[in-house]
């Protein structure tokens, strides 16, 4: 194993961390416990297919106060996404009308905005 500057990036060693446990006397990594450094899907997703379990914080979604992303129902299959206010519509028609990505209830009109 080599030592990394302490500013470098974490998450790029995480998979050769455990691959090198793993070749030392055969040890199992079961489990990851680690910083938000570590919770980037990509990074998690490696991670798992080693075997381990990652546990590390998820960064809070910031969205100035509007809805995030996980509010919304996104299907990649039938190609549409689903508001909270449960308009749905497809994603190509997002591209052509923005503006159906605003909510006609007016409750949660400013929350779109």
């Amino acid at each position: 194993m080599d030592v990394g500057a302490g500013n470098g990036a974490d998450a790029e060693a995480a998979v050769p961390l455990i691959e090198a446990a793993t070749a030392v006397g055969g040890v199992e990594v079961e489990t990851v416990l680690a910083d938000m450094a570590y919770s980037g899907g990509d990074t998690r997703v490696a991670m798992e297919e080693t075997g381990a379990e990652v546990v590390a914080k998820v960064p809070p979604v910031r969205n100035a106060g509007r809805f995030p992303k996980t509010e919304f129902a996104i299907d990649t299959d039938a190609g549409t996404v689903t508001c909270p206010a449960g308009v749905t519509c497809g994603v190509k028609e997002l591209d052509r009308r923005p503006d159906l990505a605003v909510s006609r209830r007016g409750d949660l009109r400013s929350d779109f905005l």
